[in-house]
């Protein structure tokens, strides 16, 4: 996995950035098919603003923002949010039924008795 970890109007300390890696490492484990977390961690004013984007084989993209006035409580913000996203997918793609070649069974023509 390849966390990627920028900073806007703000410089990322080693600290911040132990963060990001141990947060995402931590909590994003149960799913091994991600293969980036981008990580842009921007301050305005008093706003602490935490935007995490995960992307995931096929065409699965996620992306969480939170705010708040500490950046360590919108990090972990906004990666409650991105778990919570990605259980509902993993839970979308287990209700869905896979069959052969995407037709299901009761759809495909009955063959002729004879």
């Amino acid at each position: 996995m390849n966390i990627t970890v920028t900073g806007r109007n703000v410089k990322v300390s080693d600290g911040l950035r132990e963060h990001v890696h141990e947060k995402v490492a931590r909590h994003l484990a149960d799913f091994p098919r991600i293969i980036r977390v981008q990580a842009t961690l921007t301050v305005e004013k008093y706003r602490h603003i935490a935007d995490l984007t995960v992307l995931s084989p096929p065409r699965l993209r996620i992306e969480a923002r939170h705010v708040s006035r500490d950046m360590y409580a919108s990090i972990d913000g906004a990666l409650e949010k991105v778990r919570v996203q990605l259980r509902h997918q993993v839970g979308k793609l287990r209700r869905k039924p896979r069959t052969k070649l995407g037709v299901l069974e009761a759809d495909a023509p009955e063959e002729a008795e004879s």
